[in-house]
């Protein structure tokens, strides 16, 4: 855990520290940062603020508690998603990830900076992790356009590399999911619809609005491309689909007349009918053979 606290202007920071430090951080203003969210530090975040559940909490909300207001974010970085909550307190702050987050880290970087300014507290910090969010996912889009690009350019030199646009599409819409989910978040602290602690003026919230508004825009054209390229391959998907099926079951075949063969040779081992196993096993795996064969080039599949 790292806590920083401000006293009469001064800022201590403190790292690698243990949770139940959080009930003695004193200060004008706190903010611990936690990496992890297990059995320990929910028991101890229960008993100082009655909060629990949090191990559970994995879809974009804001919630009002009694002692407390949550704000779980959802985002992408490094193609990654991830998942953020912000508790905000009177006296203090607390954001829970797994792991090392990039959005509390960019905002870490440039505490001294807020202090400087006058601007250390619970809205400069959430205002900077919001930003911090925006431009992940921003990087994130950028990144989908990119192999969006690279797949484009393979098939304009007939390389049908396709395998890669069903899972672009998924990304994408997971991608726009995550925007829309914020964007409401976004505009419910810019228009005090759900008052949090510490967040008093909208007016930085209101202009994180337009932008991530812009994005989302930015989102939903370049998911309806990927739309495009998904129909306008689908028959060549299909193609390959059917071919992987063809195989399959004409290598299930085959399997079988090498199986029956085998099991021949078990029962019978001195032929059938005056003719030698070793000829019926030829005949059995050449018929599975046949088999194979008129599965690959005979089997069709249909998409109604």
């Amino acid at each position: 855990m790292k806590l920083f606290s401000v006293s009469k202007g001064n800022l201590q920071v403190l790292e690698d520290i243990e949770p139940d430090r959080l009930a003695s951080a004193k200060g004008d203003f706190v903010w611990a940062d936690l990496d992890k969210i297990d059995t320990p530090t929910e028991s101890i975040l229960k008993e100082l603020y009655g909060v629990e559940g949090l191990a559970d909490l994995r879809l974009p909300a804001i919630l009002r508690h009694d002692k407390y207001d949550l704000i779980v974010l959802n985002y992408f970085s490094e193609m990654n998603k991830r998942v953020l909550q912000i508790l905000l307190m009177d006296d203090r702050m607390i954001t829970l990830h797994s792991g090392a987050d990039p959005a509390c880290e960019e905002v870490m970087a440039s505490v001294n900076e807020m202090l400087m300014s006058g601007g250390l507290d619970h809205e400069s910090v959430v205002w900077g992790i919001f930003t911090a969010v925006l431009a992940k996912d921003t990087a994130h889009l950028h990144s989908l356009e990119e192999v969006m690009r690279n797949t484009d350019a393979q098939l304009r030199k007939g390389i049908r590399n396709i395998v890669r646009i069903p899972k672009l599409a998924s990304e994408s819409v997971a991608l726009r999911l995550a925007l829309y989910e914020t964007r409401g978040q976004i505009e419910e602290i810019s228009l005090g619809i759900t008052p949090l602690r510490g967040l008093e003026s909208q007016k930085r919230f209101k202009e994180l609005y337009n932008s991530i508004d812009t994005l989302s825009a930015l989102a939903d054209g370049f998911s309806e491309s990927v739309d495009h390229y998904s129909e306008a391959l689908l028959p060549s998907i299909w193609k390959q689909v059917s071919r992987a099926k063809s195989i399959a079951v004409g290598l299930s075949i085959m399997s079988l007349a090498m199986a029956g063969s085998a099991l021949f040779y078990l029962f019978f081992p001195d032929g059938l009918f005056g003719v030698k196993a070793l000829y019926i096993m030829l005949g059995i795996i050449a018929l599975g053979a046949l088999g194979m064969v008129a599965a690959q080039r005979g089997m069709k599949f249909k998409v109604s």
